[in-house]
């Protein structure tokens, strides 16, 4: 699954609108995945990564979600409380164990208008 993700895909539709209209209000950003050391070399073509406070890298730190030892890295890496945290993903394992190391969690499907309406319910976007 990770041996070609650098290479272009097809993107999320509405998923970078979605970035830049959290990141505008103000919402700071970050990537956690599960990926190689070949992230650093191929990440310039993620243009929305521009809108991300920062990315933390499994490979960086050798854990890989559904850890939850990850997690906790995460919010140390960069000064952040779990219960402060809204954590998105699209495996149920990972938001599990996210939200038992104190994050909250959705689990996306693909489907970004409801992502979207879920942020409205939550409050985080109008």
């Amino acid at each position: 699954k990770l041996i070609k993700w650098y290479q272009p895909v097809a993107l999320i539709g509405g998923m970078e609108e979605l970035v830049r209209d959290l990141h505008s209000l103000g919402y700071p950003i970050y990537l956690l995945s599960n990926t190689s050391l070949a992230f650093h070399q191929f990440r310039e073509n993620l243009h929305a990564l521009k809108y991300f406070s920062g990315e933390f890298i499994s490979a960086d730190y050798g854990l890989l979600k559904p850890d939850e030892r990850i997690y906790h890295l995460f919010c140390e890496r960069f000064s952040l409380l779990p219960e402060e945290c809204l954590f998105i993903d699209d495996s149920p394992a990972n938001i599990e164990s996210a939200v038992r190391a104190g994050f909250s969690g959705i689990v996306f499907d693909g489907d970004t208008s409801a992502l979207r309406n879920r942020l409205a319910e939550l409050g985080l976007l109008k």
